[in-house]
C-alpha cells in the first residue's frame, strides 16, 4: 500500500502505536488489528469517530512535513505529528496493581504506562512491516508536550460518555518527528 506523504505517517504512526505490547495491554486489546480500533485519527474519515477511552489520537491538524532535494529528482521528507493518550484509571485498576493513594497511584500507573509506549515505539520505529514494502514510521525524536494532566470526566475533549467520579481520566501528549 502506497500513502501520500500528507496523510502516508499518520497511518503510519497510527500501525506504530498499534504494534506497542503495552498499549494493546492497556487498551484490552490482544493484537495489532484490535488495538487500531483505539488509534485515532479524528476527521479522516466521516466513518472514523474518536471512540472511548483508553485511547490514542494522532492530531490531524498538527501534521506538520517539508521535503528538502538531496539530489537530483530525489527529496528527503520529515515531519511531526502531535500524539495524545488519554486513559481512565479507575479505582480498580489501582487496586489491582497493589497501589495505596489514589490520585498519586492514578498518576504513576498513567505515567509509567505512557513511558512504556513511548519506549516501545521507539525500539519499533523503522523496524517490522507497517505496510506492505514498508516499515514502521522512522521515529527521530519525541518531544512531551502537555501533560500528564488529570480530568474531570466531562472535560474529556472527545468524550461522549460520563465516568464514575471514582475514575481519573488522564491526558498526555507528544510531538512525534519522522523522516
Amino acid at each position: 500500500m502506497s500513502v501520500a506523504v500528507t496523510y502516508g505517517p499518520l497511518l503510519r504512526l497510527r500501525e506504530l502505536v498499534a504494534d506497542c505490547a503495552t498499549f494493546q495491554s492497556v487498551v484490552g486489546a490482544a493484537n495489532r488489528t484490535e488495538a487500531l480500533a483505539s488509534v485515532h485519527i479524528p476527521y479522516a474519515t466521516e466513518d472514523d469517530p474518536v471512540g472511548d477511552l483508553p485511547r490514542a489520537v494522532i492530531d490531524p491538524a498538527d501534521n506538520q512535513w517539508d521535503a528538502s532535494l538531496v539530489g537530483e529528482k530525489n527529496y528527503s521528507f520529515q515531519g511531526s505529528a502531535l500524539l495524545s493518550f488519554e486513559f481512565r484509571v479507575t479505582t480498580a485498576v489501582i487496586s489491582a496493581a497493589s497501589l495505596g493513594e489514589v490520585g498519586k497511584d492514578a498518576y504513576a500507573w498513567f505515567a509509567n504506562k505512557v513511558g512504556l509506549i513511548i519506549h516501545e515505539m521507539l525500539e519499533l520505529a523503522a523496524t517490522g512491516v507497517s505496510f506492505a514494502g514498508e516499515t514502521h514510521l522512522n521515529v527521530i525524536g519525541i518531544t512531551h508536550s502537555s501533560g500528564p494532566v488529570q480530568y474531570e470526566p466531562e472535560e474529556t475533549e472527545f468524550d461522549n460518555e460520563t465516568a464514575s467520579p471514582a475514575d481519573h481520566e488522564w491526558f498526555d501528549s507528544f510531538q512525534v518527528e519522522w523522516r
